[in-house]
């Protein structure tokens, strides 16, 4: 233990819960100077008087009317969002993840390149993976081919000891029969 009671500041990750991550664009307007907020205070507070005397009316016409408000709530905060991430073109403080950005020429020839390159690598290694996978399939049927032609062969070679010991147990047969008959020709005569 190294009797720290606080880690040094070098200890602590950048933005660790004390700014936004970088990716994050952060607001133009400094804290007092935020008009925006103050409309959307004012628009919120509509937006409950319209919700409280939408509640107090029930009727066809005051339900569409209440539609119509909450479409016209979901547009304009569609179109804040906008604003906000630098969606809309016209906006001349667009930032943001989405912002329009011009890019240089050269910046995108290179990236073309590298897009162009890596499309070309992932082919080949598509192409080689597929031949492997080919050539592989082509031994393991050879390979199996292999195998059966050797239980032919070994069979067909059973068969012919099988026929080659039938048939001299068939000679041995008959040549024991012939002395047999001898044998009794002899002593019945």
């Amino acid at each position: 233990m190294t009797g720290w009671t606080v880690p040094p500041s070098a200890a602590i990750p950048p933005g660790a819960g004390l700014a936004p991550p970088p990716a994050v664009g952060m607001p133009y307007l400094p804290e007092a100077e935020r008009p925006e907020e103050e409309e959307n205070l004012v628009r919120q507070r509509e937006w409950a008087l319209q919700d409280a005397e939408a509640d107090q009316h029930k009727s066809t016409a005051d339900l569409e009317k209440d539609a119509e408000r909450t479409r016209e709530r979901v547009n304009d905060s569609v179109l804040e969002l906008r604003a906000k991430l630098g969606l809309d073109p016209d906006a001349a403080h667009a930032h943001g993840p989405f912002a329009p950005v011009r890019r240089h020429p050269l910046t995108v020839a290179i990236a073309a390149a590298g897009a162009t390159t890596a499309a070309v690598v992932g082919v080949h290694v598509y192409r080689d993976q597929r031949r492997s996978s080919k050539a592989a399939r082509d031994a393991a049927r050879e390979a199996v081919k292999a195998t059966e032609r050797r239980r032919k062969a070994t069979r067909k070679a059973a068969r012919k000891r099988w026929a080659a010991a039938k048939h001299a147990l068939g000679s041995a047969a008959v040549a024991v029969q012939k002395r047999r008959k001898k044998a009794m020709r002899r002593l019945t005569h």
